[in-house]
Formats: structure tokens, C-alpha cells, sequence
């Protein structure tokens, strides 16, 4: 229903400027244009209201919470789509509306997909990639009325018994990538899903340690486990302080893209006896 109020009062917003407009250009008969002229300033004030009201009840999700909203139980869940083909051509202020579909589980153990209409950054669009996961607020009457709440304490998380996406995950907050995993998990997960193998995880956990400066990052154009692969060129300081430079080429997740950057300063692994063979941690 808000929904749908929010619709008719853009096409109110849509309408009052299409008249103002009509009645400056002489459109209608000199007695109705002048009548419009005289009170432009109360369809001034009727436009900018439906737009404001009209937009905020209609894009759900795309500003901050409501104060009712911040009530709502936090869950984790999983982004499964993103569609851009439906509402990309809507724009607000430069930036592209999607409507994201997630799914999660309330603390009652329903399992819920939802939509939601958002604003999104251009710059943060390539990190909203299906399979991250994002904090939910829902609402308990009506589970289907979500928000992502990106300034979640996730210690209000409850865990959810055979809910795969929960607190302790990486979640992506746009201009922030907040790191909070089990690095022993996360290592298995990423071999389970093809994204490292055992002789890089090796490399990692018996090898030595030194900092990297990304040189380059390109792109190879393959997709390893729905991730694609980057190609690094890296300096690596030794712990003696010498430098040395090699190429790795890495399946790297959406989450983890923002901390490929030229430039970034990075965890690097290595043998001694094979210096070139490298891996990365992010």
C-alpha cells in the first residue's frame, strides 16, 4: 500500500510540473494560465512534498532507517540477485535503483526471500554480487518489509541453527569492507569452492612472510568458482629488508575486490627456495 501511495504521489510531483510548465508556455486559455501562475508557489510546495514523500515511500530501503526500522530483529542474509534491467533506468540523483533480491531466516526459523529497492553508488555497484552477505533488519509482522542496515553492531546477530550466512561472515558495506571471519573456515571454504588450492593454503601457513605493493592489477578474463581472476604484479619486501618483484594470478572474490588497488600494501607469502611462487592475503 505505502508503495503504491508513493507511485501516485510521483505521478502528482510528475503532473504539477508538466502544468506549471504547459501554463508558462501559453498551452491552455490565458484566464487558467494566469490562475496557475498566480499560485506557482503552492504547486511548488505541492511538488516538492509528493516527490519527497513520494520517493521515500515508494524506493523502500534507499536512505537510512526509520526510527522503527532501527527496531526490527537483525538477521544475516544472503544477496541472490541484483536487477538493474527492471529499475536501472531509474536514476536518483545520478545513481542507478536496483531492486536486490535476498533471502535469510528470521529468528523463528522462516525462510524468507525478499526484495527491496535500493540506490546505489556507481562506485559500489560491482560489490553488490550475488552470494554476500548483508545485514537484515526485518519486520516481524510483515517479513517481506526488509532493510539493510549497514551500521548493524552484528552482536545482535542471534545464531540460526543450519543458517549458513551469519554474523562471523565478511559482510560488504559500501566504502567499508569490514573483515570478521574465522580465517581457518574461510580457508577451507575458498578451497572447497575452487577459489585457492592446498600448495597455495601451503605456501600461506609454512612459508614466509613479507609485505607487497601492488604494481598492477589486470583482469585474464577467466572465471574460476563465479570469480573472476586478476593477474598482480607485486614488490615484495623480504624481511631483510631487500625487494624482489613477481606475478600471481588469483581468483578473487566481490567482496574482497575493493582491497585490489594499485598501490595497496598487502600481506605476501613465499618459499625460500622458490621466491616467484607467491600468494596473497587480503
Amino acid at each position: 500500500m505505502k508503495k503504491i501511495l508513493g507511485i501516485i504521489l510521483i505521478i502528482v510531483w510528475l503532473a504539477v510540473i508538466v502544468l506549471v510548465s504547459l501554463a508558462y508556455t501559453g498551452s491552455f486559455t490565458s484566464s487558467f494560465s494566469d490562475l496557475v501562475q498566480n499560485y506557482t508557489w503552492l504547486f511548488t510546495i505541492i511538488a516538492i512534498v509528493s516527490a519527497i514523500v513520494g520517493f521515500r515511500l515508494t524506493f523502500n530501503g534507499m536512505g537510512g532507517l526509520s526510527k522503527k526500522e532501527k527496531t526490527y530483529p537483525l538477521v544475516m542474509g544472503k544477496l541472490i540477485s541484483i536487477d538493474q534491467g527492471a529499475v536501472g533506468y531509474v536514476r536518483v540523483n545520478g545513481q542507478p535503483s536496483c531492486r536486490l533480491t535476498i533471502q535469510f531466516t528470521t529468528n523463528d526459523g522462516q525462510q524468507i526471500t525478499a526484495t527491496i529497492r535500493k540506490i546505489i553508488q556507481l562506485t559500489d555497484l560491482a560489490q553488490f554480487q550475488p552470494g554476500i552477505p548483508l545485514p537484515i533488519r526485518y519486520n516481524p509482522q510483515n517479513p517481506q518489509h526488509i532493510a539493510i542496515d549497514f551500521n548493524a553492531d552484528l552482536s545482535q546477530v542471534q545464531p540460526q541453527p543450519g543458517n549458513s550466512v551469519n554474523a562471523q561472515q565478511t559482510f560488504m558495506n559500501p566504502g567499508q569492507v569490514q573483515m570478521n571471519f574465522d580465517p581457518m573456515q574461510l580457508q577451507a571454504q575458498m578451497m572447497n569452492e575452487g577459489v585457492t588450492t592446498q600448495a597455495a593454503m601451503d605456501i600461506r601457513n609454512t612459508g614466509v612472510q613479507a609485505k607487497g605493493v601492488i604494481l598492477s592489477a589486470q583482469p585474464t578474463g577467466n572465471i574460476v568458482a563465479n570469480n573472476g581472476e586478476i593477474e598482480l604484479k607485486i614488490e615484495v619486501t623480504k624481511p631483510d629488508g631487500s625487494q624482489y618483484q613477481a606475478t600471481v594470478r588469483k581468483a578473487i572474490p566481490p567482496i574482497a575486490l575493493p582491497y585490489i588497488q594499485v598501490g595497496r600494501v598487502i600481506q605476501v607469502f613465499y618459499k625460500p627456495e622458490n621466491e616467484q611462487n607467491i600468494t596473497i592475503g587480503l
